[in-house]
């Protein structure tokens, strides 16, 4: 019973998230996320749980790669876990596509001045040159209907870029796979009165 409440509640939060997400879909041109400092390292151990499921059924696994010391970032919750996730479900069916033992998708932070880059890595089969120019463009997808609309990237960068971000692909390399990079500014955090 306890199991069943825990996977309820984690619906109800999934479904709510998606609602809102819908919400701002709607209106494209227009980012309404609301910031707010939140932890990094939280969102993406929320946006892994998220795809954990589906890490499992493609027989991946997906492996957080950062220091202990917590990073905040100013941004809307919801749009940043839609970000990553969409970007950990492409580098999943990457994998899968290639049908390969041991595929794994690696989300590594780094600190970069005053910016953090949060890298995601896989070992897919890559991105064929034709198509890297072409990855962002609104309603390119090398998937057949099912599997995408061809709008998750390019969404996903109006959403970090809302947020004074970026997405980008860094690198890739057929038949070894891909590496992407969210980009954002690092929230200041208020200094602890004496």
């Amino acid at each position: 019973a306890k199991t069943n409440a825990i996977d309820i509640a984690f619906l109800l939060k999934e479904g709510q998230r998606i609602n809102r997400i819908v919400q701002s879909m709607r209106s494209l041109s227009v980012i309404k996320g609301e910031p707010v400092v939140c932890s990094l390292h939280k969102l993406i151990r929320e946006s892994i749980n998220i795809m954990a499921d589906y890490a499992e059924l493609t027989g991946s696994k997906i492996v957080s790669d950062f220091k202990d010391e917590d990073i905040f970032v100013n941004i809307d919750e919801d749009e940043f876990i839609q970000s990553l996730t969409n970007l950990i479900r492409n580098s999943l069916q990457a994998i899968e596509e290639q049908n390969a033992e041991g595929g794994e998708v690696r989300v590594r932070v780094t600190l970069k001045g005053d910016r953090v880059q949060v890298a995601i890595q896989d070992n897919g089969g890559g991105i064929q040159n034709q198509y890297k120019d072409q990855l962002f463009k609104s309603q390119f997808t090398t998937k057949d209907k099912s599997q995408g609309t061809g709008l998750g990237l390019n969404i996903s960068r109006r959403f970090i870029r809302g947020h004074g971000g970026d997405i980008y692909l860094l690198d890739t390399e057929e038949g070894k796979g891909s590496t992407f990079v969210i980009e954002l500014p690092l929230a200041v955090k208020k200094r602890e009165s004496a």
